[in-house]
């Protein structure tokens, strides 16, 4: 639907058009397409083709996945580092406890 909808579009008012679509293939498989079209005209500004290509992208897209579910994870990564560092940073101040310290010898400093 979309694709028919982009090239009447196309055909109405002469602009080009560019897609990323799932389409079926042949033995039934899904696979992700580019499509990208022109109305091309004469000199009288009559319509006298329309070019347009199918270009498979399914490579593309798994590595877009992938990429995102990387992006996720490091991202969860970062966000437990970061609870750790919070928890050692507050483990470290009840072991150390200094700031309870009064005193002014030289022991003490």
């Amino acid at each position: 639907m979309l694709l028919k909808s982009a090239v009447e579009q196309a055909l109405q008012d002469g602009t080009p058009y560019e897609l990323e679509l799932q389409m079926i293939r042949g033995d039934g498989n899904l696979v992700w397409t580019n499509a990208r079209g022109e109305v091309l005209r004469d000199a009288e500004g009559k319509i006298i083709k329309l070019r347009g290509t199918l270009q498979d992208i399914a490579e593309r897209k798994q590595a877009e996945a992938a990429l995102q579910k990387a992006v996720e994870e490091v991202s969860q990564l970062k966000n437990k580092l970061e609870e750790e560092n919070i928890y050692l940073r507050e483990e470290i101040k009840l072991a150390h406890n200094f700031d309870q310290i009064v005193g002014r010898s030289d022991a003490t400093k």
